[in-house]
């Protein structure tokens, strides 16, 4: 995950490295030549059947991670509002504030024979401990999203006028390192839940990679554009999701959320 605002700078696999003297400015349709990517990981050995290439592409991305899809191939529980969401992500998100609050205090409650009021009071101030780690823990995964989601509204932007130069060739390279970290990440959760080894991914990154990097230059900025979308639609959609669950569970713990999470 990254944050460019956090001074860090991934490494995209295949971006030149902008080590000689270089234009104040660049456009963004000088990075979508195939011939400038030398991908370490991707290499020409990597061989993608028919089959493959035919299914790995930005549709069928897009079914995957906001749906609909098989409910055999990909569970309920693995999404939120249809969303397909990490396993970092699952974890923070509080699905549903009452129950996590009952759930504390039961704990508390249930954790002796004797009911005291001393218990009980113990299970009212669980329900905020609990409230708060978790509030934190989503803020912290929200927070990270909008990181994210700035970087790729920013490439968004240079890729509706990929002739015009506006950016430095490190900002543009610190957005396109962004955005493809971020096609990484779900590459791993896609990992994850379809039970890939690590050669089926490198060949689904391939053919993404050479999707958007291949062709006429009209084609290539379409592509990139529908990726963007795709890529902007995803992180919108997951940082609405966490918003909302933050502010239902602020919402129902009151006074008990220490000021530190609002």
């Amino acid at each position: 995950m990254t944050n460019s605002s956090t001074g860090y700078q991934p490494e995209l696999e295949g971006m030149p490295n902008h080590e000689v003297k270089e234009p104040r400015v660049v456009a963004f349709g000088r990075f979508l030549k195939g011939d400038i990517y030398t991908d370490a990981l991707v290499t020409p050995d990597v061989n993608v059947t028919d089959e493959e290439a035919h299914w790995f592409n930005v549709g069928a991305i897009k079914k995957i991670f906001l749906g609909p899809v098989d409910v055999d191939e990909y569970r309920a529980a693995d999404r939120f509002d249809g969303v397909l969401l990490s396993p970092a992500e699952r974890t923070a998100l509080v699905r549903s504030p009452t129950m996590l609050a009952q759930t504390a205090m039961d704990r508390t409650v249930n954790a002796g024979h004797d009911l005291t009021e001393e218990r009980l009071a113990a299970a009212e101030r669980s329900r905020g401990h609990i409230a708060q780690s978790k509030l934190d823990a989503m803020n912290e995964i929200a927070d990270g999203i909008a990181g994210r989601l700035a970087d790729v509204e920013e490439l968004r932007k240079e890729a509706r006028a990929p002739g015009f130069a506006h950016k430095s060739p490190t900002r543009m390279h610190e957005l396109l390192s962004a955005s493809w970290q971020e096609f990484l990440n779900m590459s791993d959760i896609l990992q994850i839940k379809r039970n890939w080894d690590d050669d089926k991914k490198l060949r689904f990154r391939k053919v993404v990679r050479d999707h958007l990097t291949t062709g006429s230059q009209r084609d290539r900025v379409a592509h990139w554009h529908e990726f963007l979308d795709f890529q902007s639609t995803y992180l919108n959609r997951k940082h609405h999701i966490f918003g909302r669950q933050i502010a239902k569970t602020r919402a129902l713990l009151g006074d008990e959320v220490s000021e530190e999470s609002r």
